[in-house]
C-alpha cells in the first residue's frame, strides 16, 4: 500500500463531516427553490467530489441523477485541464456528454485551498423548462 498509513478515525470524521456538508446543500436547494420540482418532489441532486472529480459523497435524493453527477465532474477536470480558476461556475446539461436530459441541469463549483484545485461542489436538478419551440423544452 506504498507505506501509507490510513488513520481510520480520520476517514471516518470526514465521511461524515462530507455527508453533513452534502445535506445541507440539499436542505439549501429544497428551503431556497421555487420550484416544486426541487422543493416538493426532490429531483434533484448533490456531491462533493476531489479535485479530480472522484466522488466523494452525494446525497441520495434522487438515484436516476446520482450516476452522471460525479463522471461529469471527471470530464469537466479532463475538458478543461488547467484552465480552471478560483471563481469559476459550470454549468452542464450536455446530454451526449453524461447528461441525463435536456432538462437536468448541474452546477459545478470547483474549491481551492492555497491556489491548488482540492475538491469540487455541485448540485443536479430538473427544470421545469429552460425554452425551446415547445412547452417543456421537448423537440
Amino acid at each position: 500500500m506504498n507505506g501509507i498509513k490510513i488513520d481510520k478515525i480520520l476517514v471516518s470524521v470526514l465521511q461524515r463531516r462530507f455527508k453533513s456538508i452534502t445535506q445541507e446543500m440539499s436542505h439549501a436547494i429544497t428551503r431556497t427553490a421555487r420550484s416544486p420540482i426541487l422543493c416538493e418532489a426532490k429531483d434533484f441532486v448533490t456531491g462533493l467530489y476531489d479535485g479530480k472529480g472522484k466522488m466523494l459523497e452525494q446525497t441520495e435524493n434522487l438515484p436516476i441523477l446520482s450516476f452522471s453527477l460525479g463522471p461529469v465532474c471527471e470530464y469537466i477536470v479532463n475538458y478543461f485541464g488547467d484552465e480552471i480558476y478560483p471563481g469559476d461556475v459550470i454549468f452542464h446539461n450536455d446530454v451526449f456528454s453524461m447528461g441525463n436530459q435536456n432538462n437536468d441541469v448541474a452546477v459545478y463549483k470547483p474549491i481551492f485551498y492555497d491556489g491548488k484545485l482540492v475538491a469540487w461542489a455541485a448540485a443536479k436538478g430538473h427544470q421545469a423548462d429552460i425554452g425551446g419551440a415547445v412547452a417543456g423544452g421537448y423537440n
